[in-house]
């Protein structure tokens, strides 16, 4: 790499260093590497309480604004050391999964793209990034696929642009024909690597579900409420019904589960939409503690507790899959019409489902 290549990257970055303060700055890059490989990211929290979680959340966002600072100190003042794409795709990581801010990593990563300006290996690890930071974006879904498409055509040996791509079928979107396009398309080459292979034999399997009629039991141990609650989703036939599949208290989605179910519930439950959130119950925790936690953070609405375990539950026996959040969606008739890993994608469906002849408000 050219000392002004070297210099036009940093620049666009603005990374760059002044000249009046450039000599006094620069560390070894040894030094900045060691620094960097000791930080440290604690396991585990030391309970599940509000408190603990939020001290284990701050500690892990310390240590990432840590690396991430490290790894920019790296890039601009030893830009072609060898170690550079392996830190800047540790903070463009981090971006993403702890910070959120896809849109930063596009930024970041777009001036990398250019023969000129970066190695071939920048321009590789630059290129999966924009794969992973466009599914913590809020751009249309055509773009945030176009991103992916590209990042696994400029980085088809990277593990993680493949579970970009199945994340993209799983978060992203509730269309089933999309989805269905997104696994024949790249499904054969994901299903053989060990990242991807399960998720995609998952999706597969949820993918044949669709158009099937689903009537199955509610778990036994179950919290049926006061009024009580069918004991089938043949007892709730003749409207539509959307299975909530929650996440467990306290996880990170939980909060926005929340917060998602009770705008569905008030925009569509005058059109019909039925809701019923199953909660997995863990093998060190009683009903009563989970029930107690779920009135705690204020969940509300039908629900069932499955005590089945991790191989015997609902979500796992019927629907093929270990993870959560997942919200499938039923027809009146009772045929599987839809699913996602995340409640907000299904809205358009809704709509269309809900309210057909609804028209449009002129503008």
């Amino acid at each position: 790499m050219s000392r002004y290549s070297i210099a036009a990257t940093l620049a666009i970055l603005g990374l760059a260093h002044s000249p009046a303060t450039a000599s006094c700055q620069v560390r070894p890059a040894a030094q900045i590497l060691r620094e960097y490989d000791s930080v440290g990211y604690p396991s585990m929290s030391d309970g599940a309480d509000p408190e603990s979680v939020a001290r284990f959340r701050k500690q892990i966002e310390d240590a990432a604004a840590r690396q991430e600072e490290l790894a920019v100190e790296l890039l601009r003042s030893h830009p072609s050391h060898s170690r550079v794409p392996e830190v800047m795709t540790c903070r463009w990581t981090l971006l993403c999964t702890v910070s959120h801010d896809g849109r930063r990593v596009l930024e970041e990563t777009a001036p990398c793209l250019s023969k000129k300006a970066t190695s071939v290996a920048l321009r590789k690890a630059a290129s999966a990034a924009r794969g992973r930071a466009a599914l913590e974006t809020d751009l249309p879904f055509e773009e945030r696929r176009r991103l992916v498409e590209d990042a696994i055509a400029a980085a088809p040996d990277d593990e993680s642009v493949g579970v970009c791509l199945t994340g993209l079928a799983r978060y992203h979107t509730a269309d089933s024909k999309v989805q269905r396009e997104l696994v024949e398309r790249f499904g054969s080459e994901l299903e053989a690597r060990e990242w991807t292979g399960p998720e995609v034999r998952r999706l597969r399997r949820l993918l044949a579900l669709v158009g099937q009629s689903i009537d199955v039991g509610f778990p036994e141990s179950a919290s049926r409420g006061s009024g009580g609650l069918p004991d089938s989703t043949r007892a709730l036939r003749g409207r539509p019904l959307l299975l909530h599949f929650a996440s467990l208290p306290g996880a990170d989605a939980f909060d926005r589960e929340i917060a998602a179910i009770r705008a569905l519930r008030e925009r569509f439950g005058p059109d019909g939409l039925q809701i019923v959130s199953i909660h997995e119950l863990m093998q060190d925790e009683t009903l009563e503690g989970l029930l107690a936690r779920l009135a705690a953070l204020g969940f509300t609405g039908p629900q069932y507790v499955d005590a089945g375990g991790f191989d015997r539950s609902l979500l796992a026996t019927t629907f093929h899959q270990n993870e959560t959040p997942l919200a499938v969606l039923l027809d009146p008739e009772g045929r599987l019409t839809a699913f996602c890993f995340r409640l907000e994608p299904l809205e358009p469906l809704l709509e269309r489902l809900l309210r057909p002849h609804r028209r449009r408000r002129p503008i």
